[in-house]
């Protein structure tokens, strides 16, 4: 019987990371509040790759504003050497 093993604060594979658990519940909990107006986002799973969009009336502006700033800050961090 083989045992997967996880290193350095890594998830083993089938299990759900807490931190994209705690993300995705504080998010929800903004939308039911009525204080999310809009969210893009990009997914990861194991045999494929996504994104996607949703937004009030009046939120494309800044959510188009938003999304180019994440495209900013993950490219300063991969060129800064960090890992996501």
């Amino acid at each position: 019987m083989s045992q997967v093993i996880a290193f350095k604060n890594n998830i083993v594979p089938g299990e759900a990371d807490p931190m994209i658990v705690e993300e995705l519940e504080r998010l929800l909990d903004d939308a039911k509040r009525g204080d999310l107006r809009a969210l893009g986002f990009c997914t990861v799973y194991a045999d494929s790759k996504g994104t996607g969009w949703a937004g009030m009336a009046g939120t494309s502006d800044q959510l188009g504003m938003a999304m180019s700033m994440l495209s900013h800050r993950y490219t300063a961090q991969v060129l800064e050497g960090e890992q996501c």
